[in-house]
């Protein structure tokens, strides 16, 4: 028997983002719930400070979140939060905090064999790895790196802005979209922790100003996909994976023609488990939009632009079985549950919850 547990990252305290805005954050830290017959019920939570991000390892014993500040107990940059978690009783017991020496950590992910942790530095623009240790505490930094460039934007691209890690299929290439740089930029995997550069296996933006923010590989590995934070627009890449090279094939906008392009941005971009749908989340627009993904050349095509019926759709996540999605609302504090149409992706609410700021949503099944 299997149950299904939502983990929400919540902002805490005030927040200066890239754009100049100043939000309040008014959660705990981390909320758990459990999704049992469509239906969101709570099960506890735990305190830590501005959990923007968070990712569970492999076995399921150790969650990870990101303490996204500007300063950590006097020192420059921000840090990140290791926990044990409990399934029996789905609990949160703190581990240890570590820095990362780079300000507003936003984004982490964890290595296959859950050796290592990498964190993406939004404000200061730069890349932490941290070690796991045996009992899932994190050891002290092993490697940094700190991203150099700007780009159009004279407010929001005078530096960079690393906004993510993520694995490609072989799991040994790391891609970090700048928003700064308007470039993702590519390392290689050292077994010590390090980060070695791939410059020629960088991805350019389709027009200086985009400001690519996450991205997401096709499950054949063939296909990458990065969502353009300032452009409101999701480029489509051809990905030879043997190469580690990347090829521009199309590009679509996130956002209907009519909408003021100045008055929203796009934040989320995950893929169906079943491979045919994306989705990427507008904050300002409110909206999801959904494509369909060709299976034989990886483009999309459009099916709907849906209002997800709450304020700054800030992230979002599927379920392992493909049959929900959730949405979570920055500004309305609140998280929509949706059920997922299994012929054509598209959603439907069927419930609202309150949570206070939440930033992350992460969904994971346990055996129990």
């Amino acid at each position: 028997m299997k149950k299904t547990l939502v983990f929400f990252g919540t902002y805490t305290q005030p927040i200066l983002f890239g754009t100049g805005e100043i939000l309040n954050g008014r959660g705990k830290g981390i909320y758990i719930y459990e999704l049992k017959n469509g239906h969101l019920l709570e099960k506890g939570s735990v305190k830590t400070v501005n959990a923007s991000f968070l990712v569970m390892d492999h076995t399921k014993r150790f969650l990870y979140a990101t303490n996204e500040l500007k300063e950590y107990e006097g020192h420059f940059g921000g840090s990140v939060s290791a926990f044990r978690f409990m399934p029996e009783n789905n609990t949160l017991a703190a581990l240890n905090i570590q820095p990362v020496y780079g300000a507003d950590p936003c984004h982490i992910e964890l290595d296959a064999e859950g050796k290592y942790l990498y964190c993406a530095n939004f404000m200061s623009g730069s890349v932490t790895v941290l070690p796991i240790t045996s009992n899932g505490s994190l050891a002290k930094s092993c490697c940094f790196i700190q991203h150099n460039g700007s780009s159009v934007d004279p407010k929001r691209q005078k530096g960079p802005h690393a906004h993510g890690v993520f694995f490609d299929p072989t799991g040994k290439r790391l891609f970090v979209p700048d928003l700064g740089m308007d470039t993702t930029v590519c390392y290689q995997t050292e077994t010590d922790g390090n980060l070695t550069l791939l410059a020629n296996k960088n991805i350019p933006v389709d027009e200086k100003g985009g400001g690519p923010r996450h991205m997401v590989f096709h499950n054949s590995g063939n296909y990458a996909y990065i969502n353009m934070e300032m452009g409101n627009r999701v480029c489509v890449y051809q990905y030879d994976v043997e190469k580690g090279k990347s090829k521009l094939i199309q590009t679509l906008p996130t956002i209907p023609k009519d909408t003021d392009p100045l008055s929203t941005s796009t934040s989320a971009i995950k893929i169906h488990p079943n491979g045919r749908i994306l989705y990427v989340s507008n904050r300002g627009h409110d909206s999801l939009a959904t494509y369909r993904i060709d299976e034989v050349t990886g483009m999309l095509k459009l099916i709907e632009v849906q209002q997800t019926g709450g304020n700054i759709p800030r992230d979002f996540e599927i379920t392992p079985d493909g049959a929900y999605l959730i949405a979570a609302h920055q500004s309305s504090d609140d998280a929509i549950l949706f059920k997922i149409d299994p012929e054509n992706g598209k959603i439907s609410p069927i419930e609202r919850i309150e949570i206070p700021t939440p930033i992350c949503v992460r969904i994971y099944s346990f055996e129990c």
